[in-house]
């Protein structure tokens, strides 16, 4: 895949590590962080985040992907991407997600 590269999954992992380190250190019970998990946000749409955040309860459920937004998705932008693709990757995502969820809030870092 083209954008791919040892300094994106780098700072995947870097971001992973915070998180864990984060929850390890101020446990919050039943959260797992994730990397690249596949989700359901509607019957036509799936998405993977860099990392994902989400209630282990959801990992018994049937299926090969999650079903639902995770509760923190976190995408790494590359060089490579363009500020008008980043937008319209958030706004479908997350279009779609809230669609799904029912949730009417979202926030952008």
């Amino acid at each position: 895949m083209s954008g791919w590269s040892k300094w994106h999954d780098i700072t995947k992992s870097n971001i992973v590590e915070a998180l864990i380190v984060h929850l390890y250190t101020h446990p919050v019970p039943l959260l797992k962080v994730m990397i690249e998990a596949g989700f359901v946000v509607t019957d036509l749409d799936t998405f993977a985040p860099d990392v994902a955040v989400l209630r282990t309860e959801r990992l018994a459920e049937e299926g090969r992907l999650i079903n639902g937004a995770p509760e923190i998705a976190i995408e790494v932008v590359s060089p490579t991407d363009t500020a008008s693709g980043i937008r319209r990757k958030i706004k479908h995502t997350w279009k779609t997600a809230r669609a799904r969820s029912g949730s009417s809030t979202t926030t952008a870092l």
